[in-house]
């Protein structure tokens, strides 16, 4: 067990936390962003990662998918994230970065596909940053003011689950996660001249509940794997403080009791394996219709779905093969209707991605993915926003548990 020693490290790099300049506007809205894809291999493949198994790569989204890696992993990754945003008049830079996750396997028996998951991961991001600047005619005087929104945070989980094969062509996976998250929105408002003042408001959700995970793959037959997953959770309760802030009165600040609920994901996938090639494509959603957490005056919740398909070039594993030819090739698509309507206009988001997972030394593998893609519009006095996300994982194998021996 010489990587033991790594647990720790990776465990203590999790605890960190990276500037951020900034991110999407739109996760303004709701509990932020969801992330869909937490590891480079399935990023470099649009996300689709359902039905695609991999010995060296952990699943975020189908813990059945476990039961494939064949030794123990630890795996740590990291994320930045660059957006352009644009509206009719304006062009702003934001970006951020932080370290994505880290999970570990624990392949028990290889022959039973046996395995031990714990992951801790971002679920959600939120991070945005919006200043509004206006002019007002005040007693015969123009006063120049703006408005700063500010809001950070997201929802994490962290997850205990195991797999197994039930029979020769068909694996379950399920899991129980702890998620948790701290989501802090700040208004600061300015006014300009002579006897003026700034005030700050805030508002912090220190949120925590649990929910579980259950997967499946199967495979009619050989190259085929058909796979599906619920990912569901519990309500959250909590307390909101509320904090004002002004230069002419005493800082004030109070708390109040709020809920909301998650609504359920199911997700399904397929792949394909033809000779080198992999294809696979996956379809999930989420029914939001009910959500009621962070809406604007004119935002409406709606069903969310996200469409996805890729290619993989696979690397040849044999021990003569050049270096290039044992690197594996990933490229994907993707279409995502947001959860959220915004002035009756729906917000969608499109992407393309690539990625290689390049082997190092024996199994320890360097997985590393680029996506471009865009949301938005301009119609309604909305915006455009343009992205880009570097993903690398660096993931460490090592047998720490010898093939049990039956009799017969």
């Amino acid at each position: 067990m010489k990587y033991s020693k790594y647990i720790f490290f990776f465990l203590c790099v999790a605890c960190l936390n990276a500037f951020s300049q900034g991110g999407s506007n739109y996760s303004i809205f709701g509990i932020g962003d969801l992330i869909y894809s937490n590891g480079a291999t399935a990023s470099g493949m649009a996300g689709t990662s359902i039905a695609v198994p991999s010995e060296y790569s952990i699943n975020f989204r189908n813990p059945a998918l476990w039961s494939k890696v064949t030794t123990t992993r630890l795996q740590v990754g990291y994320l930045f994230n660059q957006y352009v945003i644009e509206d009719n008049d304006n062009t702003l830079w934001q970006n951020n970065g932080k370290v994505n996750q880290v999970s570990s396997v624990f392949s028990v028996d290889t022959a039973n596909g046996v395995s031990f998951n714990f992951s801790l991961y971002p679920y959600s991001s939120k991070n945005y940053l919006i200043d509004y600047k206006k002019t007002q005619s005040f007693y015969g005087e123009d006063l120049n003011s703006m408005v700063s929104y500010q809001g950070s945070g997201g929802i994490s989980i962290a997850q205990l689950g195991a797999a197994s094969n039930i029979f020769k062509n068909l694996s379950v996976g399920v899991a129980a996660f702890l998620s948790f998250g701290n989501l802090t929105y700040s208004t600061t408002t300015i006014v300009y001249g002579d006897n003026t003042n700034q005030s700050i408001s805030t508002k912090q959700d220190n949120i925590q509940s649990w929910g579980w995970k259950i997967g499946a793959i199967y495979s009619p037959f050989d190259n085929l794997t058909i796979g599906a997953f619920i990912n569901n959770f519990q309500k959250f309760d909590f307390d909101r403080e509320i904090t004002f802030e002004s230069n002419l009165i005493t800082d004030t600040s109070y708390t109040v009791n709020c809920s909301f609920q998650i609504p359920k994901e199911i997700g399904f996938g397929i792949s394909y394996l033809s000779e080198k090639f992999l294809f696979a494509a996956d379809y999930s959603l989420q029914d939001f219709s009910n959500f009621s957490y962070q809406s604007g005056p004119k935002t409406e919740f709606k069903q969310s779905s996200n469409y996805t398909f890729a290619v993989s070039r696979l690397g040849n594993k044999k021990a003569g093969a050049s270096f290039t030819d044992k690197i594996t090739y990933n490229f994907g698509i993707g279409y995502r209707e947001l959860y959220y309507k915004i002035a009756g206009q729906n917000i969608n988001e499109f992407l393309f991605s690539f990625g290689i997972d390049t082997p190092i030394i024996g199994t320890t593998m360097l997985h590393s993915s680029i996506t471009l893609g865009k949301r938005g519009t301009q119609e309604s006095g909305l915006i455009n926003e343009y992205f880009g996300r570097i993903n690398v994982d660096l993931s460490i194998g090592e047998v720490w548990f010898k093939p049990i021996k039956r009799e017969y």
